[in-house]
């Protein structure tokens, strides 16, 4: 990924794969608001 970040022009076509890496951190910040309540309230 870092590659295409560097190469001019990578992302102008092809957009999945910054949607996929924001989808997949929106998801580990959802299950982080659930689990972090979980192991220090319980």
């Amino acid at each position: 990924m870092l590659y295409r970040i560097a190469s001019i022009d990578a992302y102008l076509e092809d957009h999945r794969p910054v949607e996929f890496f924001g989808l997949y951190w929106h998801f580990v910040d959802i299950v982080w608001v659930f689990l972090f309540p979980l192991f220090y309230l319980v």
